[in-house]
């Protein structure tokens, strides 16, 4: 992942992940933590293209709410890989549990706010210092046709 995408994802350029980010990132369990990877063959070699990730909130005690993300390489983009990621972590949040989603992104994140837009469900947005807070509630929720079947 490069440029603009690492930006979007991060809020700032940022070359590698510390040791601590790193670990953070990787020790997933599948139920609270999930992370999902989308990769292309490329020279007879699998390459990442895209990742996806949800963690679900310990502050929450009424409902169970996890923070999505999910980044595309910059060459890869407006090819369906982010929404691919995001129908994916959606079935596997509902079948986790999870009752909301919740997503900070920037403003100038057009094509992530239009997966969620174009989602078939209903988004809760506030918008502060340039950064679109969304929430929207998956429980019981099918997405939009174009979604998982």
């Amino acid at each position: 992942m490069r440029g603009k995408s690492i930006y979007f994802r991060f809020f700032n350029a940022k070359k590698g992940l510390t040791e601590r980010e790193l670990k953070y990132y990787t020790e997933v369990d599948f139920e609270h933590h999930v992370a999902i990877v989308s990769t292309i063959k490329s020279d007879e070699k699998e390459k990442i293209i895209g990742v996806g990730r949800y963690i679900e909130s310990k502050d929450s005690v009424i409902e169970r709410v996890a923070e999505v993300a999910f980044v595309v390489d910059d060459e890869h983009q407006h090819l369906g890989v982010g929404t691919i990621l995001f129908e994916h972590l959606v079935t596997i949040a509902q079948n986790n549990g999870v009752e909301r989603l919740e997503a900070d992104v920037l403003l100038e994140n057009r094509d992530m706010q239009d997966i969620f837009k174009h989602s078939g469900l209903k988004l809760n947005k506030t918008t502060r210092n340039g950064v679109t807070h969304i929430q929207f509630n998956i429980a019981g929720k099918g997405l939009n046709k174009y979604y998982l079947d």
